[in-house]
Parts: C-alpha cells; structure tokens; sequence
C-alpha cells in the first residue's frame, strides 16, 4: 500500500480490497484497531489485522470479515511440521486468541460483531455506539 494515499482524516487510505467493503464499517474497525496499538495487514507486510470481504464477488455487503493474519514464516513452518508440531500449536493458539480480542475490543468500540451464520467467519455488521474517540 502506498505511504502517500491519505484519507480526509490523514490516515493512510484503505486497500483496494478494503474499497469493496462497507466504508463506514471499514473506518470504525481501522479506528479501533490502531487505537488498541495492533498492526494493519494492509499496512504492515500482510501481518495483523485484515479486512477481507466474503459473499457473493458481486456487488455490495452488508459485513466486514476480520481476520488475524501470522507471519509467513510461521505459517509456512506449521504446514511444513508433523500435525500438532509445535509451530502449529503457536500459529493456531495465536489465530483463536486474536479472534476472541479482536472480537471483544471491537464491541468495545461500539461495532455489532458476530460469527457469520454460514461461514463462522468474524464479522462486524454493523454500529451499535460511539468511536471512542472522536
């Protein structure tokens, strides 16, 4: 992502993946997450916090997927290991805590967070309270 593409708040602007999303919702999400100090995916070398769409690869939705994505490295090692090695017991103990935080300081900061009801994924749906900063 480009350091010199700002948004009107002079933060660095979205992904070209993250246009596709709900705005409002990708603005909230990114809020947050810089507020609590965690990394950007899009920002950071594919490390941290994503925003990711999923549904129909038309058209408008209603949701924004949150993931937390590991280092390559980390990845690559848990699928090259035995099953249940000890880099795989890391990345998915990693991958299932930052879901349950993300999940918890997103409500925090006043979005509708829930598991999709067909995919499981972690979503935010919507706004239910103030940004905790303005």
């Amino acid at each position: 992502m480009s350091g010199d593409t700002r948004s009107s708040n002079g933060q660095p602007a979205p992904a070209s993946d993250e246009r596709q999303l709900p705005a409002h919702l990708v603005e909230r999400v990114r809020q947050a997450v810089r507020l609590v100090g965690l990394p950007l995916a899009a920002e950071n070398g594919g490390v941290g916090v994503c925003l990711e769409r999923e549904g129909p690869g038309e058209g408008p939705v209603d949701h924004v997927v949150i993931r937390w994505r590991t280092s390559a490295e980390l990845w690559a090692t848990a699928e090259d290991e035995r099953p249940d090695g000890p880099a795989e017991k890391l990345r998915n103990t990693t991958l299932t805590a930052m879901e349950d935080a993300l999940s918890e300081l997103l409500a925090a900061g006043g979005l509708v967070v829930a598991k999709h009801p067909f995919t499981r994924s972690l979503a935010v749906w919507g706004i239910e309270g103030p940004p905790p900063v303005e």
